[in-house]
C-alpha cells in the first residue's frame, strides 16, 4: 500500500454557513497557484455552484462542474465541482464539504497534497459524516490540524481529539 503523504486541515463551524467560508479558503488556494477539486454532496451542488458565481459582487471563483448535455475539458478548470471522489482537473487540492464520505483507497490513489475538511458543529448529520472521515484520515496516520470558527478562526486540536 502507498504511503499517505497528504495533510489534512480540519474546519468546524458553528453558527456560519459552509457555503459562505468555502469560497475564501478557494479563494486562498489559487492564490498559491493551486487547483481544487470539491467534493459536495449531490443535493448541494447547485447551491455551491451558483455560490461560487455570486458570493461578492465584485468577482467570481472560477470553476466548473460536470453538466448535462455540455462537454468540455475540466482539466482546464482550476476548481472542479463533483459529487463523486474524482480529479479531472489534475488538483493538489481536496476540499471535502460536509456530508460526504470519503474512502481510504481514493485517498490514497487521489495524489492530493492537502485536504480541507469542512463541516458543521451545530449539524448532527455532518459531525456523524465528519467522524466516518476522521477515521480514514486516522487509519492513514494523516498529520491533521483543526480549526474552530469562533468569530474568527482559533486552533481546535484539543476538539479534534474529542471525535
Amino acid at each position: 500500500m502507498s504511503a499517505f503523504s497528504a495533510s489534512v486541515t480540519i474546519y468546524g463551524h458553528q453558527d456560519r454557513p459552509l457555503i459562505r467560508t468555502l469560497p475564501r479558503l478557494l479563494e486562498k488556494v489559487l492564490e498559491t497557484e493551486e487547483r481544487a477539486t470539491v467534493l459536495v454532496p449531490q443535493d448541494l451542488l447547485e447551491v455551491v455552484d451558483k455560490g461560487l458565481w455570486t458570493y461578492t459582487p465584485l468577482g467570481f471563483l472560477p470553476h466548473g462542474k460536470k453538466r448535462e448535455g455540455v462537454s468540455g475539458d475540466p482539466s482546464l478548470q482550476p476548481i472542479w465541482l463533483t459529487s463523486v471522489f474524482e480529479n479531472p482537473n489534475n488538483a493538489g487540492v481536496l476540499v471535502v464539504f460536509d456530508y460526504q464520505v470519503v474512502a481510504e483507497k481514493d485517498l490514497l490513489a487521489g495524489a492530493f497534497t492537502r485536504i480541507l475538511d469542512l463541516f458543521s458543529l451545530s449539524d448532527k448529520s455532518s459531525v456523524t459524516h465528519f467522524c466516518k472521515r476522521l477515521d480514514v484520515y486516522r487509519a492513514l496516520h494523516a498529520d491533521m490540524v483543526m480549526w474552530k470558527d469562533e468569530g474568527s478562526w482559533n486552533k481546535a486540536q484539543e476538539l479534534l481529539q474529542s471525535f
